[in-house]
């Protein structure tokens, strides 16, 4: 009996701890989403930047002028675009490969360590369509794929990595500290039933000690005073 109530507590402060363990992954995920949600909006609102500016350089120039959308489109590629611009017949116009050929190798270096594009990773990737305007007349079309940011997969692997490394932790220190106090718990009920077999046995001179101020030190001095 004692043993089965033990169990029981033990299985109570583990669940307790599981469910204190399981909050906390949820908020994290929680937390992991609100910050993609947050890239993506840093992200689309990048993309209206670029766009902007094209339309302008179309406007200061009255047409499509090679050197300034080579600008736009290296700028593009450093606030995390890999980009291609057409004009209002879809005939390509510009790309990120066109606008860093044109730099020179070791600018070129530079902004490619900057920027983490990885060709190989972009070709898998899908083009997004911007509609680029002028005055109500549609002007071209921006195309844009999106680099993954490094950074952003460090983050969350080092995330993914702090959290197991909790979850083993924490999930070791609960199971011990469950099995602890439930023991502790137990350990006077459990005197109390082998007093309690003792005195009906006709052993009347069976005590208990007592330690503490809640209710089982209470029981026991109650058995000992009817003993």
């Amino acid at each position: 009996m004692t043993r089965s109530l033990w169990i029981k507590f033990l299985v109570l402060l583990f669940a307790v701890s599981v469910i204190a363990l399981s909050a906390a992954l949820v908020l994290r995920e929680l937390m992991i989403r609100d910050f993609r949600e947050y890239l993506e909006g840093e992200r689309e609102d990048r993309v209206y930047w670029v766009t902007a500016d094209l339309e302008a350089a179309y406007e200061k120039y009255r047409g499509w002028n090679e050197e300034a959308i080579s600008e736009d489109t290296v700028w593009a590629l450093m606030l995390g675009f890999d980009i291609r611009i057409l004009d209002d017949r879809g005939r390509k116009v510009m790309d990120t490969e066109g606008a860093l050929a044109a730099l020179s190798p070791l600018v070129r270096q530079r902004i490619l360590a900057v920027s983490e594009l990885t060709p190989r990773e972009q070709a898998e990737k899908p083009y997004l369509p911007y509609p680029l305007f002028l005055a109500g007349n549609e002007i071209g079309r921006l195309e844009v794929r999106f680099v993954k940011p490094q950074k952003e997969s460090l983050f969350i692997k080092r995330s993914n990595r702090f959290l197991a490394l909790s979850l083993i932790v924490l999930g070791g220190l609960a199971l011990v500290l469950s099995i602890v106090v439930s023991r502790k718990l137990t350990r006077p009920i459990k005197r109390l039933a082998a007093a309690a077999v003792a005195v009906s046995e006709g052993n009347l001179k069976t005590r208990v000690p007592v330690t503490g101020n809640d209710e089982i030190c209470r029981l026991s001095e109650t058995f000992n005073r009817m003993a």
